[in-house]
């Protein structure tokens, strides 16, 4: 039987593995690697979406991990205030408890003003994109690149100068903006120009990951460009060591923030320097030992 405590765990869990992308405890589980990942098996990990039980503190390390949850800081507080509900009787001391966590005081004193201020653009700006639409704009080298194109251009763009800017045949180019209008991600003006309709918003995919399966694609696309001498680049940053997997993906809300900082070099006008900045992270493991 389903335990009450556990119950609302529970649910506050399955809202944010959907809201990541999985459509099922069992995708979740395995996706992420199962057992090897989770160090419990899958019976187990649905017991606890289930409400039967909670997480030990290693599996919760797991989900948090999984789900990237560090670098949501609302979602995150919501699981761990539920789980820690369960874990104190006294309504009393889990305020004492929330009250000591909630950031107020000498954390909140230390943060960077700038950081902050950062946030609150980025949250003001934000605008979440379904998983249909997240799939649309990952659909091929058409897709991605011309939303990417419209969501930062001032002015509305034609079909031509967008198949001459990227390289890609017009046909493509038509059609990929043909499926971006279907799902409000695109629209043209009585001129036949493409634009986008919340230009300047800054758009959340179902899963940071939603590039994961077409990066080397677009790898290769950018290695194209850039032979062709349509752009070049501009830094790149080596750090190579040995190190923990478990910690590095404890660090990647560092590198995300990084990534996203350097939005601060946004501009809204076309300047005698300006262009399509792209700008990646990435850790990859090799050599285990």
């Amino acid at each position: 039987m389903p335990k009450p405590g556990w119950q609302a765990f529970a649910r506050t869990l399955r809202a944010a593995r959907e809201s990541a992308g999985f459509a099922s405890a069992r995708a979740f589980y395995l996706q992420c690697g199962g057992r090897k990942f989770f160090g419990v098996g899958y019976r187990q990990y649905l017991n606890v979406e289930s409400g039967l039980c909670g997480p030990g503190a290693a599996l919760l390390d797991k989900v948090l991990l999984a789900l990237q949850l560090a670098s949501d800081a609302p979602r995150c507080r919501k699981l761990l205030r539920d789980y820690l509900a369960c874990l104190v009787a006294s309504e009393s001391l889990m305020t004492v408890i929330l009250q000591a966590l909630s950031g107020s005081g000498e954390d909140a004193a230390a943060a960077a003003p700038l950081q902050r201020a950062l946030a609150r653009q980025s949250e003001a700006r934000a605008t979440l994109l379904s998983r249909e639409q997240a799939d649309c704009i990952d659909a091929s080298l058409a897709t991605f690149w011309l939303w990417n194109i419209i969501i930062n251009d001032c002015e509305p763009r034609s079909p031509e100068e967008m198949a001459r800017m990227t390289g890609l045949p017009a046909a493509e180019v038509s059609q990929a903006l043909k499926s971006l209008h279907a799902l409000g991600l695109a629209a043209k003006d009585r001129d036949g120009r493409w634009y986008c309709g919340q230009r300047r918003r800054v758009f959340r995919f179902p899963r940071d990951e939603h590039y994961a399966l077409g990066r080397e694609r677009h790898h290769r696309y950018l290695d194209r460009i850039a032979a062709a001498g349509g752009g070049r680049l501009l830094l790149r940053h080596y750090s190579i060591f040995r190190g923990s997997e478990h910690e590095m993906l404890a660090y990647g809300p560092n590198l995300r923030a990084a990534v996203e900082g350097a939005n601060v070099c946004e501009v809204a006008e076309k300047g005698p320097d300006t262009g399509l900045m792209v700008v990646e992270v990435s850790a990859r493991k090799i050599f285990p030992y």
